[in-house]
C-alpha cells in the first residue's frame, strides 16, 4: 500500500496541475483578455471624447468670434455707412464739420459714384483742396480717420509755401461706401 500512495498523490498532483492549466486557459486568460480589451476600448473612447470636446470648444470660440464680427458689421452698416440718396450730403456735412473744427475751409468738393451691378454697396469718390497751417492739416487728417462716417483716404498731396510758417496746401482724394438705393 505504501507503494501506491505516492503514485496516487502524484496522479492527484498531475490532475490538479492539469485542472489549473485548463481553468487558466478557459476562465482566467479569457477574462484577462476581456479586461485588456475593455481597457483599450475605454482609452479609445476617452481619446475620442477629448477630441470631440476640443472640437466643440473650438466651435464655441468660433461662434463667439462670428457673433462679434456680425455685431461689428451691423454697427458698420447701421452707423457708418449711409444710404445712396442721402450719402453725399451726410459726407459733405461731416467733412465740413471736420474742416470747421480744424479751422480751415473746404473749397469745391468734387465727387463721383461707382458701383457694380450685383453689389449692395456704391463707392463714392471725393476730391477737394484745403489750405492752412501744417497743424491744421494734421488735425483735419486725424479727424478724418475718426469720423462718424466711413471715409478712406485714397491719396494726399501736400505742398508747402516757400517760407517757414507759410500755409500748406493739401489735395486729398477720399472714398466712402454707400448702401445702394432699393
Amino acid at each position: 500500500m505504501t507503494d501506491r500512495r505516492p503514485r496516487i498523490l502524484l496522479g492527484i498532483a498531475i490532475l490538479f496541475i492539469v485542472g489549473n492549466i485548463i481553468f487558466m486557459q478557459l476562465v482566467t486568460h479569457p477574462q484577462a483578455r476581456k479586461v485588456r480589451i475593455q481597457g483599450e476600448i475605454e482609452r479609445i473612447r476617452a481619446e475620442r471624447l477629448a477630441t470631440a470636446k476640443k472640437e466643440y470648444d473650438d466651435l464655441v470660440s468660433r461662434k463667439a468670434t462670428l457673433q462679434n464680427t456680425l455685431s461689428d458689421v451691423s454697427y458698420f452698416f447701421g452707423q457708418m455707412v449711409t444710404g445712396e440718396k442721402e450719402g453725399f450730403e451726410r459726407v459733405r456735412k461731416s467733412l465740413q464739420k471736420i474742416a470747421d473744427d480744424s479751422g480751415i475751409p473746404i473749397n469745391n468738393i468734387g465727387y463721383s459714384m461707382e458701383s457694380e451691378e450685383k453689389q449692395q454697396l456704391v463707392t463714392m469718390r471725393l476730391s477737394f483742396q484745403l489750405t492752412g497751417t501744417y497743424e491744421q492739416i494734421r488735425q483735419f487728417l486725424s479727424e478724418v480717420e475718426g469720423a462718424q462716417v466711413f471715409l478712406m483716404i485714397d491719396s494726399i498731396d501736400l505742398s508747402a509755401g516757400g517760407q517757414e510758417g507759410d500755409n500748406v496746401t493739401l489735395n486729398i482724394r477720399l472714398s466712402t461706401l454707400l448702401q445702394r438705393a432699393s
